[in-house]
């Protein structure tokens, strides 16, 4: 299944804009993509293992690969939307 890596702080305004964009596309890809939110600041180790440089970063992967660049600072839900859905025909063909 696709995953979803959205790196995050709670002091960060493009997160806090972010954060509502992510919650209607877990709604919208129910059972098709895993969205992880991860914390910067509560899981350092885990954002320092992918290098995370700058927040908002949103990665994708499936079986535990990077599949697509990473994506930094806010994404509109409309470009998401985009690449999910062009990740997902990938998958599964």
């Amino acid at each position: 299944m696709l995953v979803i890596y959205d790196f995050f702080a709670h002091w960060c305004g493009p997160c806090k804009m972010q954060s509502p964009v992510i919650e209607r596309l877990e709604q919208k890809y129910l059972d098709k993509v895993i969205f992880k939110k991860i914390d910067i600041d509560s899981e350092q180790e885990i954002a320092q293992k992918y290098n995370i440089m700058s927040i908002p970063t949103i990665m994708f992967l499936y079986n535990n690969q990077e599949i697509h660049e990473r994506l930094n600072g806010f994404t509109s839900e409309e470009q998401l939307s985009f690449i999910i859905d062009g990740l997902l025909e990938q998958i599964n063909k």
